[in-house]
């Protein structure tokens, strides 16, 4: 049994004892009230209690302090500090806390019984948040855990592939594991989910899993979900619902952190377990969290991998006590905050005024494996594939002698692509898509040949609007 479990039992053995204490006190008192004992036996017997009740409850407001339970701690203070203004206000020759002299009325002994009944009325108070917190401890900790799973993409689906395998081969751990997505041709949840065989609940049909689902689930996780969850909901769940959130918050909030730390230049990125609060997307305080270095020139699907990865050993440690690790979280710093918006059609785009050869490649590696990078000509896309970084000093020269106009897109047949002019330098791409998907030298032999000066529109990219405000310095 832990260290935690053993507070719990003496803090409920502990309260019982004052429970009994304070009914033995309004016994007594209710004796000398109808005269069924006289005043000196009465004391006496009060007498003997009180000691034992101080001490009792020194000890119950010393476990407040360790199990953090801050409101009740500042009661039992109260309490404390109560008992010890009476026992040193004693007059001297006193027969004890209870003297003769001072309780042979029966306005105070109705005033003393009054006063033990709300002490009862307390006790009691405290004893059923006890068992409360007891109750919560054992449900995280000795039985396995009921788990709704919360997700969508490619992302969650590494976690839940994750938590499937715990399941399968670790019933001490969880019991039952149930999933919650949406509806989607695309959602990489809803086939994984139907592969594995799992009950499958489709958001926002929530009353399935409050109040028509024969399983009472212990804990929510979410992984990319995208969905704010209504309180009731989070209610529910005897533990709560965490989230498994690809990047060190409050860094990049929000549904695209892995496309932002990518597209930002962040040389470190991490994962965060936290704990889900409603109204607001990733505010809540931080179970755990884990940092790891960036290397040069990584995708956004590597680093997918990497956070899935570093999620799914963080989230090992959190379900191994999910009580403990909740009394350890920390609330986000207010210091640090940035935002990754979801992606809308013109984070695409290049703005060839504006963008560097390295936010381009940023760019490129952020997204292509989502969707193509896209530019304008003659007020149609053109989708830019195969990005070429041109590092030879005499053909940029050569194209920096021909135009420096942004947006100017010229072939070169010893790279074998075409050379578009951005912001501070060139950049090439060998396969381009106008109409049709076709290599560089297609689209030379059919666009750029027959024009005099070849120029790509610049599109104005959103997510560009904040970004360079929001780099870490250097």
């Amino acid at each position: 049994m832990s260290m935690t479990a053993l507070l719990f039992g003496f803090a409920m053995i502990d309260n019982i004892l004052l429970l009994l204490i304070n009914i033995y006190n309004i016994i007594t008192l209710s004796d000398l009230e109808t005269d069924l004992m006289n005043v000196r036996q009465c004391c006496t017997k009060l007498n003997q209690t009180f000691l034992p009740e101080i001490a009792l409850h020194v000890m119950l407001t010393v476990f407040f302090i360790f199990s953090h339970h801050w409101l009740l701690f500042l009661l039992n203070v109260c309490l404390d500090l109560w008992f010890a203004y009476v026992y040193f206000k004693r007059q001297p020759g006193q027969l004890g806390i209870y003297d003769p002299l001072e309780i042979n009325n029966r306005q105070r002994i109705k005033a003393k019984m009054r006063f033990s009944m709300f002490i009862l009325h307390g006790r009691y108070f405290v004893h059923r948040h006890i068992h409360l917190f007891k109750h919560c401890y054992s449900t995280s900790t000795i039985k396995p855990l009921n788990v709704a799973f919360f997700g969508s993409d490619l992302f969650s689906m590494h976690i839940l592939e994750h938590l499937y395998q715990l399941f399968l081969n670790d019933k001490s751990r969880i019991k039952c594991l149930e999933v919650v997505t949406t509806v989607s041709t695309l959602n990489t949840v809803m086939q994984g989910a139907e592969k594995l065989q799992l009950t499958t609940h489709v958001w926002p049909d929530i009353d399935s899993l409050i109040s028509k689902s024969p399983v009472q689930f212990d804990v929510g996780i979410l992984a990319s979900f995208g969905q704010l969850l209504p309180k009731r909901l989070i209610e529910s769940f005897p533990l709560g619902i965490i989230n498994v959130h690809p990047s060190l918050l409050p860094r990049w909030r929000g549904s695209s952190p892995l496309i932002y730390t990518i597209a930002s230049g962040d040389k470190t990125s991490g994962v965060s377990i936290m704990d889900i609060r409603p109204k607001h997307f990733d505010i809540g305080p931080v179970l755990m969290q884990q940092s790891f270095p960036l290397s040069t020139n990584m995708t956004m699907f590597e680093l997918l991998k990497i956070s899935a990865d570093v999620g799914c050993s963080l989230l090992d440690k959190v379900l191994e006590d999910p009580i403990k690790s909740r009394e350890n979280a920390q609330e986000q710093v207010l210091s640090g905050i940035t935002y990754a918006h979801k992606i809308n059609k013109y984070g695409y785009y290049i703005d060839w005024h504006n963008h560097t050869t390295e936010d381009i490649d940023r760019l490129y590696r952020a997204l292509n494996q989502i969707a193509n990078l896209r530019t304008m000509f003659r007020q149609k896309p053109v989708r830019l594939k195969l990005l070429t970084l041109i590092n030879d000093q005499n053909i940029l020269n050569d194209l920096n002698a021909i135009s420096s106009q942004p947006g100017t897109a010229i072939y070169n047949k010893s790279l074998e692509c075409i050379c578009i002019r951005c912001k501070d330098g060139w950049i090439g791409f060998k396969k381009l898509a106008y109409l049709k998907s076709m290599y560089a030298r297609d689209f030379q032999n059919g666009y750029i040949s027959k024009i005099d000066r070849f120029v790509f529109d610049s599109i104005h990219n959103s997510l560009f609007d904040y970004i360079y405000e929001r780099r870490v310095p250097k």
